[in-house]
């Protein structure tokens, strides 16, 4: 006996899009994830990454963020993967109680830092690294991006698995009038 043939699904297709035009849409889900909007899932990078060289959807895709605390707990959010992402989101995300690591020198840390954020510097890195929790969630922030990104990529091969590295740094920070600290 002969059987129908199921229609394939369309596939979702990178091929013609520009890098920077998936990165944004990625970014804009883990956002929405971040923010709680039910049924959204997002890309980690290197799945987004992956997903665009294939020219396939990523296997797998889990979502970005869940922000379900319980009933009077306070907020707690996982970020799932390493990834970067920019000022708008870190806002978002460091409002909800994601742990914000300033990797900037103490000098730079003292002329003005986000909200709470903590002072551990990028040079010192393996003498504080041990003082986190592995499994707790991070945003990792300097001045442009360039020195979080080290050290989010430091703290990955450490065992560290939620962290976010803030592209623009508190260069972006601070242009878009976001909550700066100042002694």
């Amino acid at each position: 006996m002969r059987h129908a043939a199921i229609p394939a699904l369309p596939r979702a297709s990178t091929r013609g899009v520009p890098a920077r035009c998936v990165a944004a849409l990625c970014a804009a889900v883990l956002g929405l994830s971040a923010l709680g909007v039910s049924g959204c899932a997002a890309f980690t990078a290197r799945q987004a990454a992956d997903a665009q060289a294939a020219d396939q959807p990523a296997a797998n895709s889990q979502p970005a963020a869940n922000s379900q605390p319980a009933a009077g707990a306070p907020a707690r959010v996982t970020i799932q993967g390493v990834q970067s992402i920019d000022v708008a989101e870190a806002h978002a995300l460091s409002t909800q109680g994601v742990t914000v690591i300033d990797v900037r020198e103490p000098h730079e840390y003292q002329a003005g830092h986000i909200p709470g954020a903590r002072n551990l510097p990028l040079g010192s890195l393996d003498t504080w690294a041990p003082e986190l929790d592995p499994s707790g969630a991070y945003l990792v922030i300097c001045r442009s991006g360039k020195r979080s990104a080290r050290a989010t990529r430091a703290l990955e091969a450490k065992g560290f698995e939620h962290l976010r590295n803030v592209t623009g740094g508190m260069l972006d920070w601070e242009a878009r009038d976001y909550p700066v600290t100042r002694p």
